[in-house]
């Protein structure tokens, strides 16, 4: 590892040496400026590099437990005293068998700190977290610590209602504690850098992340869109070299090839060269249509691949997802594939006893993911990404019956509602125990058989209908669909595990209710 100042030639190299570990780590460099500002001839440095000892108390508390008082054990101290116009000092700390930094199941995080005097007055200090970890991804899948780990990740913009980009640290923590109790360990940044504790609350939780800057399908070919795309792209990597939950830099989303081509090809190959230049620890990714065959020349650009998939939404039927992926798999020389985005829009207003495509139901939404993830673990693909895991802004949407708002989020824009969708991946992610009763939304029945999810990750479980057990399962598998007759009024379906227990209330209605259907 090596501290470099950004403005000086001044470095100290850290070698890390890990039996067992057969690929190089990838959180190799640690850039740091020193901010030496005051003009003075001679300076000391001081270097402590410290792990935090109560680490596992504070990963996933709340911002403010999160900041409190912490232990530190100093590894070691190197000081020096130069003379501020020398260049290419340095020092060399060797930090046998680290602890890793090993995603959600045990994300350790070191701290570098980088200590100024004048005399023997500190006048300035910067500190940094890291941490220790390889990454790795081929066709058989993604590597952490040459240990293979499916990443079951979703896609996050940061806007909400009200706030638009003007969001809080609290805001931003309330995101990351929802993706967590969702189960995800992945996060694809769509498509923008995003605040710099965005990436320490990543490092700190254990999640995996795709970073990229907005590159995204029309072209604008001019110089200076060149150059400005080229200088975000340089400027994400330089300033978040050092986050170890970084694993790719993502080069572009959805290229349209409206006429420029040749010039897109040559923008996404200029930033992958860029990004082996300044990070060749890393691998570079992009996100492709499927209108792109495996062996057209764009996919095979960046080292690996991510898809997006609206089969069952946009186009298609949900079942095609399988042979699609297939023929793309079968080119030998394709690179490692990912599925960056799948999704359909849910207005959690709108319910349907027979939901399809376009109906905008949240039936329907949770539908698509349930059949499309459970394509997904049958094919040699390195990650999944969900799009979105909330609602955001789009000024030219008007469907669904919102404007202005694109509705494939796993939870609402104001982030108060999860969709049913949402507990059917703690059903298949989390090791949290819960249990739930789809339907909450859809209280109006005008039908007397109803059909309805129990969502759990509980072995033992009794359904009830109005306090009468119609199902006692010892051997429950994630999700179940289970068919009632409902009495006349008001009914309750409940399932308990132990000491967990949710319920639906279900009413039997003579017509269905108008509010919903989408009027679209």
């Amino acid at each position: 590892m090596l501290l470099e100042s950004q403005d000086t030639d001044s470095y100290i190299d850290l070698d890390v040496k890990e039996e067992g570990l057969t690929r190089r780590p990838f959180m190799k460099k640690l850039l740091i400026g020193l901010g030496i500002f005051a003009l003075v001839s001679v300076i000391t440095i001081g270097i402590v590099m410290i792990p935090k000892t109560n680490v596992q108390k504070t990963l996933f508390s709340s911002h403010s437990q999160a900041n409190g008082p912490r232990t530190y054990i100093p590894l070691d101290i190197w000081n020096f005293t130069k003379d501020i116009k020398d260049v290419g000092t340095g020092a060399v700390f060797t930090i046998d068998k680290p602890h890793l930094w090993n995603g959600r199941a045990d994300p350790f995080l070191y701290t570098a700190y980088v200590e100024v005097f004048i005399g023997s007055e500190v006048s300035d200090i910067i500190s940094h977290d890291f941490g220790f970890r390889t990454m790795a991804i081929s066709r058989e899948g993604f590597f952490l610590n040459d240990e293979k780990v499916r990443l079951n990740g979703v896609n996050r913009h940061q806007d909400r209602q009200d706030k638009g980009w003007a969001v809080s640290s609290e805001n931003e923590i309330e995101d990351f504690d929802l993706i967590y109790e969702m189960g995800a360990n992945a996060i694809r940044l769509a498509h923008y850098q995003q605040n710099e504790s965005v990436f320490e609350i990543c490092n700190r939780k254990g999640f995996i992340v795709w970073v990229e800057v907005p590159f995204i399908q029309r072209f604008m070919n001019t110089r200076k869109s060149t150059d400005n795309i080229m200088n975000q792209y340089i400027e994400l990597i330089k300033q978040n070299f050092n986050h170890p939950c970084i694993a790719m830099w993502g080069t572009m989303n959805e290229l349209a090839f409206d006429g420029h081509e040749s010039e897109e090809l040559t923008a996404v190959s200029n930033m992958s060269l860029i990004a082996h230049v300044l990070d060749p620890t890393r691998l570079t990714t992009g996100a492709i249509t499927p209108n792109f065959k495996s062996t057209d020349e764009l996919p095979n650009i960046p080292d690996v691949n991510g898809w997006n998939f609206y089969y069952g939404w946009y186009y298609g039927e949900i079942s095609d997802v399988s042979s699609v992926i297939d023929n793309l798999l079968k080119e030998v020389s394709f690179h490692p594939m990912s599925i960056s985005e799948y999704g359909a829009d849910a207005n959690i207003k709108y319910h349907s006893e027979n939901p399809k495509a376009k109906d905008y139901s949240e039936e329907y939404q949770t539908l698509l993911h349930m059949k499309t993830y459970e394509i997904f673990l049958t094919k040699k693909i390195w990650g999944t990404f969900i799009w979105n895991m909330f609602e955001f802004a789009v000024d030219s949407r008007d469907e669904g019956g919102v404007k202005g708002r694109n509705n494939k989020g796993m939870v609402t824009y104001d982030r108060k509602i999860k969709k049913d969708a949402y507990y059917y991946y703690i059903a298949m992610w989390s090791e949290d125990p819960f249990v739930y009763v789809s339907g909450k939304r859809f209280h109006d029945r005008a039908v007397d058989n109803i059909k309805f999810y129990v969502f759990s990750n509980q072995k033992d479980l009794k359904v009830y209908l109005n306090d009468e057990i119609i199902a006692t399962e010892t051997n429950f598998t994630n999700y179940k669909e289970y068919s009632v007759t409902l009495n006349k009024g008001v009914n309750i379906v409940k399932t308990i595990s132990g000491d967990l227990e949710d319920s639906s209330e279900f009413e039997r209605v003579t017509k269905e209710n108008p509010s919903y259907r989408c009027p679209n």
